[in-house]
């Protein structure tokens, strides 16, 4: 049971840092609940044998930049 809640909290801080990297990506505050959904969905389509690291994370939110631009303030 110890694990499940070390899971837990790990999952949860993940998505901080996620948050994190998204608000300094230029998501507005109020959208990181949103902009953070379409992050996982996208993460999620990408295929299973593709390495998730920094790369891939940039990736991710430059095409969220993209489809997602209601989410981002303007620059």
């Amino acid at each position: 049971m110890q694990d499940e809640d070390i899971s837990e909290e790990s999952a949860l801080e993940i998505i901080d840092l996620i948050q994190t990297a998204l608000y300094f990506a230029g998501v507005r505050k109020g959208d990181l609940d949103e902009a953070t959904e379409a992050y996982l969905e996208a993460l999620e389509s990408q295929d299973e044998d593709l390495e998730y690291n920094k790369d891939a994370m940039i990736a991710l939110i430059q095409g969220l930049r993209k489809s997602h631009k209601h989410l981002f303030k303007e620059h």
